[in-house]
């Protein structure tokens, strides 16, 4: 049911072009997976590491031997996209895992530092990163173990009847001898971070590789993720076109220019009606009855 590569319209494109945080819209742009068990890090149910010692060696470990393998994945693939500002944006898919969505994307930041562009992508401050992600909702860091681990808190707002996304993430960070930079999260279990009502718990493992290429940064970012709960087939089209508006949207800050973002106020700006949406969603709790929504087996095909 759920075409993963489709493409929106002109006009929902530029409905739908307003910057969701990579976090999240990322990760369900493309790879839809059917049933099973993802062998991935982020699967459900989440690993909780208790302890400052679990944490580093869980993200140092395990979650960066992952990082490793799914961003130097032989199988990823180019797919058919052109940059909305005429640049060097690249998007990229790889062969499906189950119950997870796989994205990854690269681009040029020019005249630029490793460190300058992660002081974006990775800024401690909601408001830095609402620039470009203008439905996070909240960011809180709510533990550092060291200056290279730590755990967040993100929220973000979606178009009602659509569930609102939270995650919390295991954060790595690691530099590397030619001046490379990496950070990674991956989704676990906090005990200070339970589920709220009204939310729906999300499950995601990111990446972003930053790479010195003389005076500028290939960018290589991935996301790979399981939204759960429900979630209309339109947000899989949707989404593809809101990475890139995302990824062109910290170019323009990198590079000095002011991109205006805004939030998405409704699901008819991205072209879908009130009655499709509700189609969906009925016979979704239909086949779900008395489950809630983070106990709701992933979304299937």
């Amino acid at each position: 049911m759920w075409s993963a590569i489709s493409t929106l319209s002109n006009a929902a494109y530029n409905a739908a072009a307003v910057g969701a945080n990579a976090a999240y819209s990322a990760g369900a742009a493309i790879g839809v997976v059917t049933t099973g068990e993802a062998n991935l890090p982020s699967a459900y149910p989440f690993k909780q590491p208790a302890t400052p010692a679990e944490r580093i060696a869980l993200s140092h470990g395990h979650n960066y031997n992952e990082f490793i393998r799914i961003i130097d994945d032989a199988e990823w693939g180019l797919i058919p996209f052109t940059d909305p500002d005429g640049g060097d944006i690249k998007l990229w898919t790889r062969p499906k895992e189950v119950t997870h969505h796989f994205m990854k994307a690269t681009f040029l930041s020019l005249n630029k530092t490793p460190a300058e562009v992660a002081a974006l992508v990775a800024s401690e401050s909601l408001a830095d990163r609402q620039r470009f992600s203008p439905n996070m909702e909240a960011l809180d860091y709510l533990v550092k173990d060291d200056d290279k681990t730590c755990v967040t808190y993100t929220k973000f707002w979606a178009p009602p009847p659509i569930a609102a996304r939270d995650f919390v993430f295991l954060q790595g960070r690691k530099e590397l001898s030619d001046g490379t930079i990496e950070i990674w999260g991956c989704s676990v279990g906090y005990e200070s971070k339970s589920e709220d009502a009204g939310l729906v718990r999300g499950a995601s493992f990111w990446g972003w590789r930053l790479r010195p290429a003389m005076e500028h940064v290939m960018v290589t970012y991935f996301n790979v993720s399981d939204p759960r709960g429900w979630t209309p087939s339109f947000i899989f089209a949707w989404l593809k076109t809101q990475v890139s508006s995302d990824l062109v949207a910290i170019r323009d800050i990198l590079s000095g220019k002011d991109r205006k973002v805004a939030k998405i106020e409704s699901v008819e700006s991205c072209g879908i009606s009130q009655e499709e949406v509700q189609k969906e969603q009925a016979a979704f709790k239909a086949t779900h009855d008395g489950l809630s929504p983070s106990k709701v087996p992933p979304a299937s095909v």
